[in-house]
């Protein structure tokens, strides 16, 4: 059982070859059907964002309709907080006739009671109130002023706004597309 050695693998080298190069020629026409495509994907955006600014409005008009949004908010939230000083001393349910509690969980009146003889206990009822500040009041005013103007500036700077910003800058004659097509040939030179 012996075994044999494998043998060695045979390596052939190939003949020396002087190397040769390679050029591609990319024609003009080439270049200039690429230029074009470019020129109508850029017209073709513009038109897109040109339509997107006639049915949602330019950045600024979204930025102005933002500002009123806000400024709406704020006078809605000025607007539901109480106005004037509010009693805020216990308040006695007005009762027609006197009504007086007794130790059976229940209340009692007098015999021979009419109606419109009730009175307030004394510290019930209204009563001389304070004028007090009105912290939030304040601050809901103050932020409603500041959104206003936030919001006057907006609306200013929508009306200036032409709605250009979005658009692309068309391509009309790159140099790249003009370059002649001998520029590209091949020159002979020893390797």
């Amino acid at each position: 059982m012996g075994r044999s050695s494998p043998t060695p693998p045979t390596i052939i080298m190939p003949e020396e070859v002087t190397p040769q190069a390679f050029q591609t020629l990319i024609p003009q026409r080439s270049f200039k059907d690429l230029a074009a495509a470019m020129n109508r994907t850029e017209k073709a955006y513009n038109r897109a964002v040109g339509e997107r600014y006639k049915a949602v409005g330019t950045a600024a008009d979204l930025g102005a309709r933002f500002a009123g949004d806000r400024m709406q908010e704020a006078a809605s939230y000025a607007s539901s907080l109480p106005k004037g000083t509010a009693d805020e001393r216990f308040q006695e349910t007005p009762r027609e006739f006197d009504v007086r509690s007794n130790n059976r969980g229940s209340f009692d009146t007098r015999p021979g009671q009419r109606s419109g003889s009730g009175k307030p206990r004394k510290g019930t009822g209204a009563g001389p109130t304070t004028k007090r500040k009105d912290p939030a009041r304040e601050a809901a005013t103050s932020r409603y002023k500041d959104l206003k103007k936030v919001y006057k500036d907006k609306v200013k700077k929508a009306k200036k706004d032409t709605g250009s910003g979005g658009k692309m800058k068309i391509t009309k004659k790159p140099s790249w597309a003009e370059v002649k097509d001998k520029t590209y040939k091949p020159k002979s030179f020893e390797v």
